[in-house]
């Protein structure tokens, strides 16, 4: 049997009195330090230890608690609890509280299945998509490899309640909540996202995270993959402060030109079709044909001179 892989990430305290913290330990659709991205579906449900710190429970260490690993809104959460009976168990779960948002945790595990990785992930440095696991134990470390990890909260004895964990990452904000919401309600990844919005997985995932703003075009794509209006997506983002007023000065500057262009095309046409008529009142073999002639082709002009004039004043918006 070949030995199990290890991957890292931060972690979440939850209750002290039992023992129990509760760890975001894997973010899906997003390329990790390892250069791997974990799809959802990956992990399920399973069981797994604690072990010692640095995986030492591998080198014979007793481990220090068990627990249980579920998915829950784009991310596999891990429900640990520490064997608060035993000395070690108590010691490595007051460490874990201390740390706060300071310590990373890291998982054995074995892989089931993988992937395609498609040429836009390769180029965005994905070596690999892990499609199923078995994952053995989770670990406190140093340093971990996963992204977006972090301990969540604590609730020991002496307090009676929780006690708040400081956080470094920003609040995911409206945009975020209700494009990951609907992702999941329609069991979608993040990298069927990142398709439709014209961006990487990981860039998805900064985005949902609060941390880059989403552009009017991505959200006209994700609004079409998530089967939405573009409209209601907007005023999330918008919630969250962003602001679009430039990208609708250049949407309505890009409309004008276009304008322009049809206008212009407009214009050759009447100017074609008065000459035709000019030459027919020429070629007229009456007075009245040549007279009729004559009326449609400046009637063609007079069209003309609109459209140029149109064309000119959507010129002057699109190059103001």
């Amino acid at each position: 049997m070949s030995e199990p892989e290890r991957k890292s990430l931060h972690v979440e305290i939850k209750d002290a009195e039992k023992g129990i913290v509760t760890a975001a330990i894997s973010t899906f659709g997003v390329k990790d330090h390892d250069s791997d991205l974990t799809l959802s579906g990956a992990f399920g449900d399973q069981k797994v230890l604690v072990s010692s710190y640095g995986h030492e429970s591998w080198m014979g260490a007793l481990p220090v608690g068990r627990g249980t690993i579920h998915e829950k809104d784009g991310e596999a959460v891990a429900e640990l609890k520490f064997f608060m009976s035993t000395a070690h168990g108590r010691e490595h779960f007051e460490v874990i509280k201390a740390m706060g948002d300071l310590q990373e945790w890291s998982y054995g595990f074995d892989v089931l299945e993988t992937g395609e990785v498609s040429e836009e992930m390769r180029q965005s440095g994905v070596d690999r998509v892990l499609k199923k696991l078995k994952v053995h134990e989770v670990s406190p470390v140093l340093k971990g490899a996963g992204v977006g990890t972090r301990t969540l909260s604590v609730k020991n004895a002496e307090t009676a309640g929780e006690v708040p964990v400081p956080k470094t990452e920003e609040k995911t904000g409206e945009f975020g909540e209700l494009v990951g919401r609907l992702r999941d309600e329609q069991e979608l990844s993040n990298a069927e996202l990142a398709e439709a919005m014209d961006v990487s997985a990981s860039d998805v995932a900064e985005i949902l995270k609060g941390k880059s703003r989403p552009k009017l075009r991505q959200i006209d794509g994700a609004a079409e993959e998530l089967k939405v209006s573009p409209a209601r997506l907007r005023a999330a983002a918008e919630k969250d402060g962003h602001d679009y007023s430039e990208e609708d000065d250049a949407r309505a500057l890009g409309a004008a030109a276009f304008d322009a262009q049809k206008a212009a095309a407009k214009a050759e046409e009447r100017c074609k079709s008065a000459e035709v008529e000019m030459r027919a009142a020429i070629e007229a073999k009456t007075a009245a044909e040549a007279e009729e002639a004559k009326n449609r082709a400046e009637g063609f002009q007079t069209e003309a001179k609109a459209e140029k004039e149109r064309f000119n004043r959507n010129m002057e918006r699109y190059q103001a």
